[in-house]
C-alpha cells in the first residue's frame, strides 16, 4: 500500500496550476462526484470519463505520461471492490470541493498578497482527504500491501 499516496492519484503541480479559467471544469467533476449523484455515475466519471484525467493535466498537456499516469489510476480503481471505490471517489469529491475553495479564494483582491497561503491550504484539505482515505482503506483492509 506504500504507493498508494497524493502523488499517485494526482499532480500536485497541477493542482497548484489551478485557476479561475478551469473553474467551470472543476464544478461539473465536483458535481459528478458528489455523494447525492448516483454513486454509477460517479465511478463512471472516474472510470471512464475526465475527472481523474483532468487533475493530471491530460487536456492541457502533450506529454503522454500525464494520461499514462491518469490511467494508472483508473486501472488500480478498477482492481478495487465497490468500497474501495467509493472511497476513492470521496477522496477525489473532498479533493475537487477543496479545488473550488481555492478557486473562490483566488477571486478575491488581495488573493496575489497570499497565494503561498492559499496553496498550502489547498495542499493540506488534499492531505486530510487522503488520510481519511488512507484510513479507510486500512480499516476494510481493501487492498493488501502488495497491490
Amino acid at each position: 500500500m506504500d504507493h498508494l499516496r497524493p502523488s499517485f492519484l494526482l499532480d500536485p503541480e497541477v493542482i497548484a496550476q489551478i485557476g479561475k479559467r478551469t473553474e467551470e471544469e472543476t464544478k461539473a467533476h465536483f458535481v459528478l462526484l458528489n455523494p447525492g449523484v448516483d454513486s454509477n455515475l460517479s465511478r463512471a466519471a472516474l472510470l471512464d470519463g475526465s475527472t481523474i484525467d483532468f487533475l493530471f493535466g491530460v487536456r492541457r498537456s502533450e506529454v503522454r505520461s500525464a494520461a499514462s499516469r491518469a490511467n494508472d489510476v483508473k486501472k488500480f480503481m478498477r482492481n478495487l471492490d465497490e468500497h474501495g471505490q467509493e472511497a476513492i471517489a470521496k477522496f477525489y469529491f473532498i479533493t475537487y470541493q477543496a479545488m473550488l475553495n481555492y478557486q473562490k479564494r483566488q477571486r478575491h483582491i488581495c488573493s496575489c498578497l497570499w497565494t503561498h497561503s492559499l496553496l498550502a491550504d489547498l495542499h493540506g484539505d488534499i492531505d486530510e482527504a487522503y488520510v481519511c482515505l488512507r484510513g479507510i482503506i486500512s480499516e476494510r483492509n481493501i487492498i493488501s500491501d502488495d497491490q
